[in-house]
């Protein structure tokens, strides 16, 4: 498989020391040249915005720096948390093929997580979420969206028994795809011992950037990587159980790339900055940061994470009792993921995907921190923010379907 080489790009941020990438196919890309970088205040914080003339603007000691942010969009999801007393949320919507990014909700209204910003901070367990990972390392070699395993057990841990093929116990079937959608544990930790081996996979997780400092106009906190080599550890890794972390503006990267035929995009969220003397410096469109997976597996992955919202972990947030979508005529591609952890206790809630699922508009990411009585997760949220993105886009209103 020839996989592009994506030498310099000319992109204008924040400072990413240099770094190679090692990606899917063996080769090492060299991060991107980055020429005549937009110098950001030492000070600036996204969190700290004021509305002016329908605009987001942070105001630093320096220079005032205009946002790339929907008002009404950020403001919306900020509402829709306050309303359900989330103890703590990060939220991102970007744009897929720009990294434009329309909301950016660091969200925490108790001292439950205690971390700072919580888009950027990536303590969080990837959880689910890392099986798109693993499909893509398994899509490339040559497991097919139709393959069918038959299963027992692993709903909840996964233990060594799981992984052996056992008629006696292996009671339920179901395809890769719909793995995916139902995020089955015990197929793709079967599927992954049967097929990759803990050096290919940490190159598909180096490739989506985990244990790398992605670029962003403020440092973003790599996302953790452990893939260990023992069989069982191996496969929990594959599986999503713990061993990875991730932070919500990484997690709209990884929906972006599969949305943008495997490319990822560069995520920023300063659209200029003013300087005192009147001058101001525009922040460019950037390029795709880097190439990661081919078109054809990212086409596949898109198809297989549909049946997240279609029959899988999702169908209940995006359909009401009679399974009528709650987003008629939008076909919707996502993937949720759940941890808990204890002393303190926190439920983490995930959500990344992108709609509409056939050409994208926006990608979503939407981490919630729960304490043991909670009120909603992150697929109720993803569902409302692509209401709010596509009614301000077309001016026509989505009925709301808030519980």
């Amino acid at each position: 498989m020839d996989w592009p080489l994506m030498a310099l790009l000319i992109v204008v941020g924040g400072f990413v020391p240099p770094q190679v990438w090692a990606v899917p196919g063996g080769a090492e890309i060299p991060e991107a040249e980055r020429l005549s970088p937009l110098e950001v205040p030492h000070d600036f914080n996204p969190s700290a915005y004021t509305v002016r003339d329908g605009q987001l603007v942070v105001s630093t000691d320096s220079a005032e720096v205009l946002l790339t942010l929907s008002a009404p969009l950020q403001r919306e999801i900020e509402a829709l948390l306050a309303r359900y007393e989330v103890p703590a949320a990060g939220v991102v919507v970007m744009e897929p093929k720009t990294g434009k990014i329309l909301a950016y909700v660091n969200h925490q209204s108790t001292s439950l997580v205690g971390v700072g910003d919580m888009v950027r901070s990536a303590e969080a367990p990837a959880a689910s979420v890392f099986k798109i990972v693993t499909a893509a390392a398994l899509i490339d070699k040559g497991v097919l969206p139709s393959t069918e395993i038959c299963y027992g057990g692993g709903y909840h841990r996964l233990t060594g028994a799981d992984l052996k093929d056992d008629p006696r116990r292996d009671r339920a079937c179901a395809t890769f795809s719909d793995a995916m959608g139902q995020s089955i544990n015990t197929i793709f930790a079967k599927l992954a011992v049967r097929h990759l081996d803990a050096e290919r996979l940490k190159r598909y997780a180096s490739a989506f950037g985990f244990g790398h400092r992605l670029p962003f106009d403020v440092p973003l906190q790599p996302s953790a990587i452990d893939i260990p080599v023992e069989e069982l550890e191996f496969a929990r890794a594959a599986a999503g159980f713990w061993h990875t972390q991730l932070s919500p503006l990484h997690g709209a990267l990884l929906a972006a790339t599969v949305a943008n035929q495997g490319r990822m995009p560069r995520a920023h969220i300063i659209q200029s900055v003013r300087y005192p003397c009147g001058e101001m410096a525009v922040l460019r469109d950037a390029a795709p940061f880097r190439a990661v997976i081919s078109e054809d597996t990212a086409r596949t992955l898109a198809q297989m994470m549909t049946r997240t919202v279609s029959k899988g972990t999702a169908f209940r947030a995006f359909h009401d009792s009679e399974g009528k979508p709650f987003l008629p005529g939008i076909d919707v591609a996502g993937k949720t993921g759940s941890l808990s952890a204890s002393d303190p206790y926190r439920a983490y809630s995930w959500w990344v995907g992108f709609a509409p699922a056939e050409a994208p508009s926006y990608v979503i990411s939407a981490l919630i921190v729960n304490s043991p009585t909670w009120r909603i997760k992150a697929s109720l949220v993803a569902r409302e923010s692509i209401r709010m993105a596509m009614q301000a886009q077309s001016g026509a209103a989505l009925a709301s379907a808030n519980p």
